[in-house]
Parts: C-alpha cells; structure tokens; sequence
C-alpha cells in the first residue's frame, strides 16, 4: 500500500488549487485556515510532526483529518479510502 502524502503535499495540491486565497504551504509559513473565516494566515504545521494547527478555530490533526474537514466526510470513510490520497 502507498504512503499517504504529507501534509504540505495535500494542501498544494489537493486544496490551493482550488482556494488560492489561502496561500501556498512550505511547511514553514503559516495559511489562512479552510476551516474558519480567516483573513490572516493561521494554519501551520507543529514541527517535526504530520500534524497541522489553526490557532485561530483550534482545528488540528493528520492528513486524514484534513482530508475529512476539506471534503465533508467521516475520518473513518476518509481511513478506508486513503489510497485516493496515496497517488
């Protein structure tokens, strides 16, 4: 089974693409948060970890997690596909 991509890789590719607004993730800035109206970029990644932060809504997890809030689906549904996001 392929490994599931990181976070940074999600975002760019799976999220800015379509939200540009947010603005483009090196894993070392932060970006707007999809999760909140947010104006101010808010969402990063806590270092040496896969998990990502918003210290504006609190929203944090995984890229599973991600993966779920962005597109409206269980964590559970998203584990059980995560070969999608292994491409």
């Amino acid at each position: 089974m392929s490994s599931l991509p990181t976070i940074v890789d999600y975002f760019n590719t799976m999220i800015y693409p379509r939200h540009p607004q947010l603005g483009y993730f090196t894993g070392s800035n932060k970006v707007v948060c999809p999760f909140h109206e947010d104006l101010n970029p808010s969402m990063g990644i806590i270092p040496g970890t896969e998990v990502f932060h918003c210290f504006g809504c609190q929203a944090t997890g995984d890229v599973i997690e991600l993966h779920s809030c962005t597109v409206a689906i269980s964590i559970s549904t998203t584990a059980l596909t995560s070969t999608v996001l292994a491409h």
